[in-house]
């Protein structure tokens, strides 16, 4: 079951990737890990805009 989870979160953060940031103007999410978990990231203001753990 943790296999498919992990296999689900990959397949969103796959899916956000490349997408503009809702939080600021000028940043895309890319995949990275914020606070140990697996996320996708502004690449301008650091804000995650989703995380899986």
């Amino acid at each position: 079951m943790q296999q498919q989870g992990t296999e689900l979160a990959q397949l969103a953060i796959s899916s956000l990737e490349g997408t503009d940031c809702s939080f600021c103007a000028d940043g895309e999410l890319t995949q990275d890990t914020y606070k140990g978990n697996d996320a996708v990231v502004c690449d301008a203001c650091d804000t995650p805009g989703a995380q899986f753990w």
